[in-house]
Parts: C-alpha cells; structure tokens; sequence
C-alpha cells in the first residue's frame, strides 16, 4: 500500500509545496480537492501551458497527483449539468497526470426510490465514460451518503459493469453511515476497490469529530486486515477536512499509526 496527502491538510499549499511535504513526511503522492479554493490552484480555469507544468512538477519530483476530488454528484436532477462538469474534469486529470477523478452518487432526492437514483446515476456514467476511455481515467465513486451501505455500493457497481469505474473506500463513512464492519466492506467491495481514504473520528448519527488513529471509534485493526485480505496495493489517502492540528503534527503522526497497523495485519505472527 502508498500512502498519499490529501490537501485538505494543507488548502493553503502550493502544488509544490504538498509535494514537498509528502516527501519530508514519507508519503508517495498527492490527492487534490478541486473546486473549493484550495491553493494548489489546480483547477479547470488553468490553460494547457499550466497543466502541462503541473504534470511535469509531479514527475520531477516522484511524487504523482494521484486523485483529484471533484463536486460531481451523480445524483442531481440536472444531470445534464454533472455531466457537462465531469467531462472537463476527466481532461483536468489527463492533463495533470491523475489516474483516478473521485465523484459522489448522492442521496436518494425527496420522493424518489433507491431503483431510480440508481438508474439515474448509471445514466450519468454510461455518458462520461467514453471519455473516460479515452482519456485513460478512473470514476471512483466514493462510499458517500446514500451509497455508504458496501451492499448498496456493490448493486451500483454490478449495474454500471464497467473497468473504469472503481470504489474508493471511506473507511469511516462506511461505519457511520452504512454500519458496515470492514471484513463485510471488502466482502463486498473488495473486486471493485482502487482507492482509499483514511481517518478516524468519534462520531454519532450526525456528527464527526476528528481523532488521532486508534482513539476514535473506526477499528484500525479491523480496517488493516480488511485490506491485507484483498492484498489491497493502491493508496491511501490522509483525509482531514478542518481538523484543528496543523499538517506539520497531523501527517507524520496519523501515517505512523496506520504504517503500523497495517504492519501488524501483514505480519500477525510478529505481533
């Protein structure tokens, strides 16, 4: 497994400078929240010049912009309108050298049934995907809302039935939301899991609360055996949006932690 920056970490960051800190730290990429002001600046607005600089940076430096994260929701009834986005974004990620351009489905709107939110999210796929082809790019679709449930997000993925869309695992969304252990998350999941984000969290039916790994309420244990068992090699991806430690204590920190459970899953008879 690589380990990856996520620049919630960091939003006031220069590209460069979250590269350099995912190298000071030991993290081997970087994944980037596009569309809410973060300073890496990597956004559509950017011309081709820029881009081509951005893809360069990352390849002198050996640390890849791994997943750019985007407020596409598969969802909403103005399709037409995610659509539309999501095509400029899939070639923002070729551009930049991303592999992986994360969406949501969304929640199921007022009144709707969970048969046609689904159909309707299919519908928005089947229409960016070639170019998704064409461009190379994964639709990782997160464990998120409505579709945090690992059975939910397995009947989305068995009807869209497409290599280029994959699951990213929320390992917390996936306990909060879709009360789903990780042995059952990769039972389900397991085929279609490119992508992951970590953190831990206290948390009740409608709030979070970031923790230090190990003190919150996600098993670490759990989630590194999970993963061991799919021999899971993709990254995982630090994701703290607004935690009140700075990214200096946060980052070495929390991937020490997760290295050593992860560690502890891959070698049980060590420990």
């Amino acid at each position: 497994m690589q380990y990856a920056v996520h620049s919630f970490s960091g939003p006031t960051l220069s590209l460069s400078q979250l590269m350099d800190t995912a190298t000071t730290y030991g993290y081997a990429g970087v994944e980037l929240r596009v569309g809410v002001g973060h300073a890496h600046g990597v956004e559509l607005s950017a011309d081709l010049h820029q881009r081509a600089e951005w893809k360069r940076l990352a390849l002198e430096s050996g640390i890849p912009i791994i997943c750019l994260g985007v407020s596409i929701i598969c969802s909403r009834p103005d399709s037409d309108k995610e659509i539309a986005a999501a095509l400029d974004y899939i070639k923002l990620a070729s551009d930049v050298g991303a592999p992986f351009l994360r969406v949501a489905g969304g929640k199921i709107p007022a009144g709707g049934s969970r048969e046609q939110t689904l159909a309707a999210i299919v519908s928005v796929l089947n229409a960016i995907l070639p170019s998704a082809r064409e461009h190379g790019i994964k639709i990782a679709i997160e464990t998120h809302d409505d579709w945090s449930d690992p059975v939910q997000m397995a009947s989305l993925m068995r009807a869209v039935d497409d290599p280029q869309v994959v699951a990213l695992w929320d390992v917390l969304h996936t306990k909060r939301r879709g009360l789903a252990e990780p042995a059952d998350v990769v039972t389900h999941l397991g085929p279609w899991i490119r992508h992951v984000h970590f953190h831990d969290a206290s948390f009740d039916s409608e709030h979070k609360e970031h923790k230090p790994i190990g003190e919150g309420d996600l098993d670490f244990a759990k989630i590194a055996a999970a993963l061991q068992s799919i021999r899971y090699k993709g990254y995982a991806s630090g994701e703290w949006s607004g935690w009140e430690e700075p990214y200096q204590t946060h980052l070495p920190r929390e991937l020490k932690a997760f290295q050593s459970f992860v560690g502890r899953a891959a070698h049980p008879s060590l420990h």
